[in-house]
């Protein structure tokens, strides 16, 4: 099943596709005024009839921790794609992929993040799988969209303040 209760283009149709391309079939679910959370139905609640039907989940909800609610309402597999501010796993995914096949490794690699960290729930996902790796990691934001604290206590990172003409050619990787 795919439940996509916020816009996505490239997300939905590559779960899409890799669904029918392993041989399965979607049904799907995209807005919310298309399914009976517009009357009220808690997310809980519908994931426990998709559950019915299905045999994994995949969910996009604009509310972060969305898909931990999902997961704690079904036995089948859920797959975070996106939640809210929160977290965006899968492309997280892509994206470490995509720097291990144009830089052939992680460790040793120095990555910036610069601009929106506080609602960027990509970045949050990898930094996430980036801290697993021998990663120099620089937060370059201003105030207003710093990194939150949560993640602050989770990660060694080192945090910079915005600067108007800083320079992206001591990283490796720019995202």
């Amino acid at each position: 099943s795919i439940s996509f209760f916020e816009a996505s283009t490239r997300t939905r149709l590559s779960f899409e596709a890799a669904m029918e391309r392993l041989g399965g079939r979607v049904i799907s679910t995209v807005g919310f005024q298309f399914s009976s959370i517009s009357k009220g139905e808690t997310l809980y609640d519908t994931m426990k009839m998709v559950e019915a039907y299905a045999d994994i989940a995949v969910i996009r909800h604009p509310v972060e921790g969305s898909s931990r609610i999902a997961a704690g309402a079904v036995k089948i597999p859920v797959i975070n794609a996106g939640d809210g501010a929160g977290q965006h796993p899968t492309q997280a995914i892509l994206d470490l992929y995509t720097i291990i096949s144009e830089k052939g490794t992680l460790d040793g690699l120095t990555v910036a993040f610069i601009g929106d960290l506080k609602y960027g729930r990509t970045i949050h996902s990898l930094i996430n799988l980036l801290r697993h790796y021998k990663v120099r990691l620089f937060l370059i934001s201003p105030p207003e969209l710093a990194l939150p604290e949560s993640y602050k206590k989770l990660y060694k990172v080192i945090l910079l303040l915005w600067k108007k003409r800083q320079t992206s050619k001591q990283f490796g990787i720019v995202t």
